[in-house]
């Protein structure tokens, strides 16, 4: 496994910085300081005091502390012999390379400490990947974070490094974590490579000092959609329970008219009314059957849920095979895939059960089907309004053509008759005054 090779989302890294918590629970935190700031190089001395000194902030203290420079495996930072849980003894190897780069050596012995601290309090995995993985996240969670994040990236005689086995973003990202739980008053940095739901969290968890009403409230409003789906439920089981008890009285009906003796010795039926009556009954239930409609929202709710339990994982559909009299379940693989009666072996009553299996496939093209049909209802009742609006723009347009047509008649009328006048007036003008006057009362 190569460095940089794992990435792992906030939701993964708060799920395992919760199996490291529960085995190492904090009574408090500090982000840890070093001795000593830098130095060109160091000695054998500072490394074994550096480490007594780390050992000890972890909980180690009283350990048998041996470290030591030797030259490693190429891309090996260090190394430790874990020995066994009751094994005193801290036995650490730093890479050689390091030992001219003090950010590199304390990032090193970080690390190699961890996986003590880990073996002891019994988190350690047969996959070795999974060991450095939980490692690198514990030397977050104790306190070496700024340690870790600036020895990832080292220089040596031989070039560039980079330690750990997880992405620069995740370390950052795991250490904003931490220091947002266990620092009162720690904030997220702009560039901070959370997501957009750790962003969230963060600022929620900011909002109250109080983290206890914090929970509070996240609790109330989980449990507020609980309460809700759980109230659907009792609702649901009630009407379904009436519709049992609907459906009982229909089965006891057809039990009591077809099966129970029909038929007399001779083979002559015995109730042919009430037989008839039966197929007459059918006839006016099947115009208007209740039970269909609420089947299909059965079906409906069926598939909803089953939809919703397929995000989340396989869901297989079962269902249980029981009396709807006594309740009493059996199995018949003689009517499977079929609709078939059946007389219960517990009580004697004779029933209707449908074994065929419920198709999603089949009910996903129902709700095609039944969504094409309301397209193009929808369609067809789109037309019929277009249609009808066009028509009514139709008929107003020819109103107002027709009402312009003769506001355009009566205009021409009065320009004629004035056009009239005028002439009339004009041509008594011309006549003499003697005999304007005697014209006039008969032109005008």
């Amino acid at each position: 496994m190569k460095v940089q090779d794992i990435y792992l989302s906030p939701r993964t890294i708060l799920s395992y910085l919760q199996d490291i918590e529960r085995k190492i629970p904090h009574s408090e935190f500090s982000l840890y300081k070093p001795s000593v700031e830098q130095v060109s190089s160091v000695d054998d001395e500072l490394l074994y005091t550096e480490t007594v000194r780390m050992a000890e902030s972890v909980g180690l203290k009283n350990y048998q502390v041996n470290v030591k420079f030797i030259k490693c495996k190429k891309g090996e930072g260090g190394n430790i012999n874990l020995g066994h849980n009751a094994d005193r003894n801290l036995n650490i190897n730093v890479s050689e390379e390091y030992r001219s780069n003090w950010t590199a050596t304390i990032a090193v012995l970080a690390h190699e400490i961890c996986h003590k601290v880990l073996f002891v309090n019994g988190l350690h995995f047969p996959l070795e990947s999974m060991n450095e993985v939980y490692t690198d996240l514990a030397t977050i969670y104790v306190g070496f974070g700024e340690l870790i994040l600036n020895g990832y990236n080292t220089s040596t005689d031989s070039g560039t490094h980079l330690l750990g086995y997880l992405t620069p973003s995740t370390y950052r990202v795991t250490h904003l974590i931490v220091k947002c739980v266990f620092i009162e008053g720690s904030v997220m940095e702009s560039d901070s490579g959370f997501d957009v739901f750790a962003d969230i969290a963060v600022e929620n968890w900011n909002k109250d000092e109080d983290k206890q009403q914090v929970m509070k409230s996240f609790f109330i409003k989980r449990e507020e959609q609980m309460a809700e789906c759980h109230r659907n439920i009792l609702l649901l089981e009630g009407m379904l329970r009436q519709l049992r008890t609907d459906m009982r009285y229909d089965f006891d009906k057809l039990d009591n008219g077809f099966f129970k003796a029909p038929y007399d010795k001779t083979g002559k039926m015995r109730y042919p009314l009430a037989a008839f009556s039966e197929i007459y009954e059918y006839a006016v239930y099947e115009k208007s059957s209740h039970l269909a409609k609420l089947s299909k929202a059965i079906n409906d709710a069926i598939y909803t849920l089953y939809l919703v339990y397929q995000e989340k994982g396989n869901y297989e559909m079962r269902y249980n095979f029981s009396c709807p009299f006594c309740e009493a379940k059996g199995k018949n693989k003689s009517i499977e895939n079929r609709v078939a009666v059946i007389k219960c072996p517990s009580c004697g009553r004779h029933y209707t059960f449908d074994a065929r299996t419920w198709n999603i496939t089949s009910r996903q093209r129902e709700l095609d089907d039944e969504r094409r049909q309301k397209e193009r209802k929808e369609k067809a009742e789109m037309e019929a309004f277009k249609l009808e609006v066009t028509e009514k723009i139709t008929s107003m347009a020819d109103k107002k053509i027709m009402e312009a047509q003769q506001k355009a008649s009566q205009e021409v009328e009065e320009i004629r008759a004035n056009e009239q006048q005028r002439a009339q007036e004009a041509m008594v003008q011309q006549l003499p005054s003697w005999l304007r006057w005697m014209v006039k009362r008969y032109i005008i």
